[in-house]
């Protein structure tokens, strides 16, 4: 309730905040001290819909300390949501020359761009975002665990090799990359029959021996990508070793076969 009192006296009062807002700023403050706080009662201003004033509390502010980046960035916020996008481009892009790693700033840039309809510079902008940040890679880890179920192994470790360019210790990365190539190296034929063949001692088909030899790399490349991911996260030793012991079993049987020879 006392919010809303507050909100409310802050309305009736804003036109004479408009009137002395020049008088806030002549004040004998440090300019860092009025700088900072105009552009709370720009902030206030803006989160009760008084748009007009919000934006002038943020020019007041900037009159004072034109380095204040956040009362750009604020004034720019409240001209794109006004749309007004041009005007809202040049000051994110001034809010940029002052604070160039202002990761924010150039994502509300990029979404201004492609308002106005200039998509391949907020493409440009965005894939910046994306080399500068590390990544939120879950999405990313759906589509790779989905290219897995549905037989797509290559493709699910080319997604993986891509993935760990920007982020080579994320030890969910390395362990799907080893079910892709698990599965690449069973793809297309039945793993456990073969290796049941090559156990009793049968004959196997020439084409099926001469597929296992070739799939040898990427069980290996897999095996690898799970010590890999193991040494990155001691703590799924349990499921990893689980997966390197299996695996090796079906290499020794492998190897033990003359047929493989």
């Amino acid at each position: 309730m006392k919010v809303i009192t507050l909100i409310a006296i802050f309305i009736l009062i804003t036109g004479a905040l408009v009137i002395f807002l020049p008088e806030i700023a002549g004040m004998n403050q440090p300019a860092e001290f009025l700088s900072s706080s105009l552009n709370q009662v720009g902030d206030l201003s803006a989160q009760v819909g008084i748009k007009d004033v919000a934006s002038l509390a943020y020019d007041t502010s900037l009159s004072i300390k034109p380095d204040n980046y956040d009362s750009l960035e604020e004034k720019g916020d409240i001209l794109a949501s006004s749309g007004k996008h041009l005007e809202a481009l040049t000051v994110y892009t001034k809010t940029l020359e002052q604070n160039p790693n202002n990761l924010a700033v150039m994502k509300k840039k990029s979404d201004v761009l492609k308002t106005l309809g200039r998509t391949e510079e907020s493409r440009d902008l965005l894939l910046k975002i994306a080399y500068a940040q590390p990544a939120d890679v879950s999405d990313q880890l759906t589509i790779v665990q989905s290219s897995i179920s549905s037989g797509q192994y290559k493709q699910a470790i080319d997604k993986t090799d891509e993935i760990l360019k920007n982020q080579p210790n994320n030890p969910d990365v390395w362990e799907l990359r080893g079910d892709a190539y698990i599965g690449l190296a069973t793809a297309n034929s039945s793993l456990m029959n073969q290796l049941s063949v090559l156990q009793t001692g049968s004959r196997a088909d020439s084409d099926d021996v001469h597929d296992v030899l070739n799939k040898n790399q990427a069980f290996s490349d897999g095996i690898q990508s799970y010590r890999q991911a193991l040494e990155l996260d001691p703590m799924r030793s349990t499921d990893l070793s689980q997966k390197i012991f299996t695996n090796l079993q079906g290499f020794d049987i492998m190897i033990q076969s003359g047929d493989l020879l």
